[in-house]
């Protein structure tokens, strides 16, 4: 978070986002904690992202969407279309199950915490590679699920055509921005600017974790863990 605030400093100061309005905009958004309202807003869509993947994984997309804003909407303007995307293949690669055994209660100094820094509810659970003995017999046991799943997504989004003259002029796409951020600021023009659709479709593997038996939420629910390149796999085109 320290670095994408830095960074916001220095685009700010090099006039990428070309108003101090823009710039303050940039800082209350990654200032905006998704965890917090996720606490607040159980409908929101904070809240449905969190109870549709590991705590990790929700941390991740955080920054992961917060950089996309930096980077995406103040050097070229790609806007995802809602609706777009659809998953066309998928296949099992892996599955495996694994014990859990229950600990312990620690002291409160020993408690995890969550992204707001609260102590964590509910049993803590420690993987075991073992049979469980007579003296684990006071303590509950879980099963633990995760699969790996290969599969293709589609998606469409709305990108905002470069201009022909920069690219005759033989400019990368940060300095056309930086020109025409200095023509912005002395005169302005009524026209939208051209768009075009583009499609892509990404080749990814997925991670999925649940409890089979017993857990802190004692039910059943997949939950995503990763999601990640197809390495295994290097014949396939991740992206086209």
């Amino acid at each position: 978070k320290e670095s994408l605030m830095s960074a916001i400093r220095v685009m700010n100061a090099s006039g990428v986002f070309g108003s101090e309005k823009e710039s303050k905009k940039a800082m209350a958004v990654l200032k905006h904690e998704w965890a917090n309202e996720a606490e607040k807003d159980p409908d929101s869509l904070a809240a449905q992202l969190s109870r549709m993947v590991t705590k990790e994984l929700f941390h991740t997309h955080e920054m992961n969407a917060k950089t996309a804003f930096l980077l995406q909407n103040h050097i070229r303007n790609i806007t995802f279309l809602e609706g777009s995307c659809s998953v066309n293949n998928v296949a099992l690669l892996s599955a495996r199950a694994c014990l859990f055994l229950e600990k312990e209660n620690s002291s409160s100094a020993d408690q995890p915490t969550d992204e707001g820094g609260k102590q964590a509810s509910g049993p803590r659970y420690e993987a075991i590679d073992y049979e469980p003995d007579d003296e684990d017999s006071k303590f509950k046991t879980a099963v633990a699920a995760q699969v790996e799943v290969l599969y293709d997504v589609t998606q469409e989004f709305i990108v905002e055509k470069s201009s022909s003259t920069n690219e005759r002029d033989g400019k990368s796409e940060e300095e056309s921005f930086a020109d025409q951020s200095k023509d912005d600021s002395s005169s302005s023009s009524s026209q939208s600017p051209e768009t075009e659709s583009k499609q892509t479709t990404i080749v990814s593997v997925a991670t999925f974790e649940g409890w089979l038996k017993g857990g802190p939420d004692n039910e059943l629910r997949w939950k995503l863990a990763l999601h990640r390149p197809a390495f295994e796999f290097p014949g396939i085109e991740q992206s086209y």
